[in-house]
């Protein structure tokens, strides 16, 4: 072999020795992007088995203390953050459940970021919503507004008094623990108010054709499924402390359930529409994000109707 024929050899070996290391480093990005449970010392040794749950890669800034900004509608069930005997009851708990939760890569909310969705106009998740202007975001916010305040106003199906949520159980999830609420013990109540916003849709201010209309059907507009009425309390967020497996996180979480007080309930006395500038609704700028209130309060009488419709417009 010539010396320019092994100079050539020698080349593509290490054309192909580069592209090996390229892709063992775009697999270790892929894995730290999927995120992993696995305790430090198990992963540096091969050893720790595949694990059910998985880090929520959108949690890790939020328990950290960070805020990226996101952007989104949501409709919430009742206000968060309000003070009051759900807010001691949960805070409670959630001191109790990081005791037992310590080492699990397990992140408690803190209460004022509890929330149960009723829907949601914008995903903060549906990645076209970053595209949107500014002037898009607020004729869409504006339009889903008008709709929401003419069902408040006429539907019949809309909550005219406030109502109280149950807790039916606690749930682990494989990147998540959850807090069921059992609607029907509230008479239905979001389960009323989904059918509300459903048919808001169908609203002028949102019909097919009109702008508004038209970012609605790039906006992944969605509402949880029938009866999925819930409320996220945990997310998995760090690693876990050595030697720690799924059998020691079941096992945790099972104890941190048991502790949730059984009589703690929810009040929910009108529907607010947020901005969700921040995932998972950790915003911490009080008010700010709120977009409008729709109580759950009998209807107003006709003029003032008329009058609150042509406000939101």
């Amino acid at each position: 072999m010539s010396s320019s024929e092994r100079s050539c050899v020698a080349v593509r070996s290490a054309s192909r020795s580069e592209e090996r290391r390229r892709q063992r480093r775009r697999a270790r990005r892929r894995a730290r992007s999927a995120g992993t449970l696995a305790s430090p010392d198990g992963a540096a040794a091969g050893a720790a088995p595949p694990s059910r749950f998985r880090l929520d890669a959108l949690a890790v800034p939020l328990a950290r203390g960070e805020r990226p900004p996101t952007w989104g509608l949501n409709l919430n069930a009742f206000r968060q953050g309000v003070p009051g005997p759900f807010a001691d009851a949960y805070n409670a708990w959630a001191a109790a459940a990081r005791r037992e939760l310590e080492g699990t890569g397990a992140y408690v909310y803190p209460f004022d970021y509890v929330h149960v969705t009723v829907a949601s106009p914008a995903p903060f998740t549906h990645g076209p919503l970053a595209e949107w202007t500014a002037e898009e975001r607020g004729a869409y916010t504006a339009a889903v507004t008008q709709a929401l305040a003419a069902a408040a106003a006429g539907d019949a199906r809309w909550p005219r008094a406030p109502f109280e949520l149950a807790p039916a159980r606690l749930e682990l999830h494989a990147t998540c623990g959850v807090l069921m609420w059992d609607d029907s013990a509230a008479g239905g109540g979001v389960g009323a108010l989904r059918a509300c916003v459903d048919a808001a849709r169908a609203h002028a201010a949102l019909a097919p054709g009109t702008r508004a209309g038209g970012l609605r059907a790039r906006s992944g507009d969605k509402q949880p499924a029938p009866g999925f009425v819930h409320s996220t309390v945990m997310r998995f967020a760090g690693a876990r402390a050595p030697g720690v497996t799924d059998a020691h996180v079941e096992a945790a979480w099972a104890r941190a359930a048991a502790a949730w007080p059984a009589a703690a309930r929810a009040r929910c006395e009108a529907l607010v529409l947020v901005r969700e500038v921040v995932a998972y609704q950790h915003m911490d700028d009080g008010e700010e994000s709120v977009v409008a209130t729709f109580p759950y309060a009998p209807p107003p009488p006709p003029a003032a109707a008329d009058a609150a419709a042509a406000a939101a417009q």
